[in-house]
């Protein structure tokens, strides 16, 4: 893991906020410096002084700048504090149309959400940035474009986070601030580093140190060893990367400038774990993690974990090992950051194979190659689309700059024409007018081919989300378990597991193969109604038979549960509806239910007439859903696989397939809810066959 960069800069003034009493040129990660605490402590005081005013009036710009100054400087230090001085600040602005403040306000929260793992951070910064450019404020302006390509970067997004340092980049050659180009330099270095291109990553560092060199600005040289050292440890290059370091150490040391001081000490311990040297690593790691007690930094705190495990391990005590990975994989996922999960699973994995705990080493080799699987195939596609975005950027560049001397070539000829062919001026119109009109006909024709071509692109587009969303479910539902089928038998095959113990895996290894026929199951259902022009083919069916049949099908899940699943249908209760449709919703509800209820649970089936309907309820006594999620439940486009209440794994496509299976047969699906108390899904179907339409495929 590595921390990217931008500039931190103070203003004071509380009439005009464009007017800047200084700037501190000290870069970072998404943090203030540690010695910066006077600097806190002075502004709450001023606030609290403004705050006993008897004039006092909250929308005052002065007070609402107070409030984001305070609001920025307690970034990695008090995260609540951060939060509620933003929000206040933000409604004030809004209140008295201060568009500055407003923006600020809303670069902070962005940045409150970025340090919590929160995906708003993004819609925050880009909210931020429309407002920035709004009002012409550049500075902010050049620090919020940053951080919103740090954010796409985070999220492993590295062709949004290209695409948008290559645009800071340009904003700063306009203004000549070598500044912010050597910061989304090495940012761009960075990126490549997390898609593990080192030695392009490098160049672009040794770029950035080489400019803050030129500009003597020394702080940032320092950052930027600090990154440089940790890509050319990366390399195996460990001589030139502690050379780095040590430079950046003595400068951080010497000016107590502690979040940057604690992460180079961590990097500086990776070093020494590269080199097999793992008590000075380890000596180097307890340094930071002395630091890290004064911040609040999640991200850094977790690289810090995963070089103590390397360390511990490496001196052979696996008990601190496991301690600090057991930490580092409960932080890796509070953060949702996946490769610090599967890092820490990896480091459990070897930590429990060395115990001789096969069960849960093998846990943890299955969270690591499901991980795995996924990153990989991120990180190929991703790799492709900074490729493409890099390319396309310079194409645009190089077609603006053909474009532009066409502009001047023409301007010109036409200049030239005036001088030189005054006489022949009324002609010359007639034959300008002759080719705008000509160009006209050409543009309305361009415009319906490019009309044409964006059906055909968002066809496309569809059919490629439906084969994602396929191979999506395949690779991470359906490979998980056949490879751990695969280990089990290799591990059996080898000697590691005794015949007797094979006995112990037969109940897991029959869960999976359930889950692999449910999973083919749905799919197949799935896809046959993504096919266009597939119909529905209803008829007269018994729904209480329908239902028994699945309850039939799940009664061993249920007993293995102690769950009750109770049928109130009236016998030979008939519908006019698909059968194998139906039946569908009532496995997926039923399976649902049983997910998400608790052992020793009640599922209850009821039906009520609704004049030309039934109304089928499936109510269950489990732990209910949240209210947010509920709201997107059975949203079309919705993929999210979730557990249940004894790890049972799902595809994330149930509840769209039945909202399908439902309409196709004129009927509509929907749930209420209450945490802990349960959940109840409703849909309804035809009793007879209508006599004004033919129920088809939506």
């Amino acid at each position: 893991m590595i921390r990217t960069q931008f500039l931190l800069h103070t203003f004071k003034t509380d009439n005009y906020p464009k007017i800047w009493v200084g700037l501190v040129f000290v870069f970072m990660v998404w943090a203030v410096q540690g010695q910066d605490l006077p600097g806190q402590e002075r502004l709450r005081k001023r606030l609290h002084a403004w705050e006993r005013k008897q004039d006092f009036n909250p929308t005052d710009t002065t007070y609402i700048n107070l409030l984001n100054n305070l609001a920025y400087e307690l970034r990695y230090y008090d995260l609540d504090s951060l939060h509620l001085l933003s929000q206040k600040a933000l409604n004030y602005s809004q209140v008295s149309n201060y568009h500055y403040g407003e923006g600020r306000a809303t670069h902070n929260l962005g940045t409150y959400y970025s340090d919590k793992g929160d995906y708003r951070a993004i819609a925050h910064f880009k909210e931020a940035l429309e407002i920035f450019q709004n009002i012409d404020e550049h500075l902010f302006l050049n620090e919020t474009g940053v951080e919103l390509a740090d954010e796409y970067s985070k999220r492993g997004n590295f062709a949004l986070a290209l695409d948008q340092h290559l645009q800071n980049i340009e904003l700063a050659k306009i203004s000549q601030d070598s500044l912010w180009i050597s910061i989304n330099n090495s940012n761009i270095g960075i990126l490549y580093c997390d898609l593990k291109d080192f030695d392009e990553g490098v160049e672009y560092l040794r770029e950035s140190l080489k400019i803050s060199l030129l500009t003597n600005d020394h702080d940032g040289s320092a950052i930027y060893r600090c990154s440089l050292a940790w890509a050319l440890s990366e390399l195996k290059d460990y001589t030139e990367a502690l050379l780095e370091i040590n430079k950046a150490i003595s400068h951080l040391e010497k000016n107590r400038i502690k979040d940057w001081l604690a992460y180079a000490y961590s990097i500086k311990g990776g070093i020494y774990i590269g080199l097999g040297k793992y008590k000075w690593a380890a000596h180097w790691l307890n340094q930071a993690n002395a630091l890290h007690e004064e911040l609040d930094d999640d991200r850094s705190m977790l690289n810090l974990y995963s070089n103590m495990v390397k360390a511990h391990i490496g001196l052979g005590d696996m008990a601190t090992a496991e301690t600090f990975a057991d930490k580092a994989y409960v932080l890796a996922q509070k953060i949702n950051f996946p490769d610090g999960i599967r890092t820490a699973a990896e480091a459990m994995y070897q930590i429990k194979k060395e115990q001789g705990n096969d069960s849960r080493a093998l846990h943890y080799l299955e969270i690591m190659r499901q991980i795995s699987d996924s990153l990989y195939r991120d990180e190929n596609r991703n790799s492709l689309l900074v490729q493409k975005s890099r390319l396309d950027f310079e194409k645009q560049k190089e077609e603006a700059l053909i474009t532009k001397e066409q502009d001047l070539k023409r301007q010109r000829y036409i200049n030239y024409g005036i001088i030189l062919l005054g006489l022949v001026l009324v002609a010359s119109l007639v034959f300008y007018r002759k080719g705008a009109l000509k160009q006209r006909k050409l543009i309305e024709e361009l415009r319906h081919n490019t009309l044409a071509l964006q059906k055909k692109e968002g066809e496309l587009q569809e059919i490629n989300n439906t084969k994602d969303k396929l191979f999506s479910i395949i690779g991470h539902d359906l490979r998980s378990p056949i490879a751990a089928l695969q280990d089990l038998l290799r591990l059996f095959g080898e000697g590691d597991l005794e015949k007797e113990q094979l006995g112990d895996y037969i109940p897991k290894l029959r869960k999976d193969v359930d889950h692999i026929w449910f999973t083919l199951n749905n799919l197949l259902s799935w896809s046959r109604s993504q096919m266009r022009g597939e119909n529905s083919k209803p008829k007269k069916i018994v729904l209480e038979a329908l239902l028994e049949e699945n309850i039939n099908f799940l009664s061993e899940l249920a007993a293995n549960k102690n769950i009750l699943i109770q049928n109130n249908l009236p016998g030979k209760t008939t519908a006019w509806a698909d059968a194998d449709q139906i039946n569908v919703v009532f496995r997926n509800l039923l399976s649902n239910a049983l997910k998400f209820t608790k052992k020793n649970g009640l599922v209850v089936v009821d039906i009520e007439d609704r004049d030309s309907l039934w109304e089928l309820q499936v109510q269950d006594t489990g732990i209910g859903i949240a209210p947010e999620t509920l709201e997107h439940l059975f949203d079309k486009n919705r993929n999210q696989s979730t557990y249940g209440t004894n790890n049972e794994k799902g595809t994330g496509i149930g509840l769209g397939l039945c909202r399908e299976m439902v309409e196709k047969n004129g009927g509509t699906v929907w749930a209420t809810s209450a945490q802990d108390l349960g959940s109840t899904f409703y849909f309804t179907i035809p009793k007879k066959k209508s006599k004004t339409k033919k129920t088809t495929s939506a």
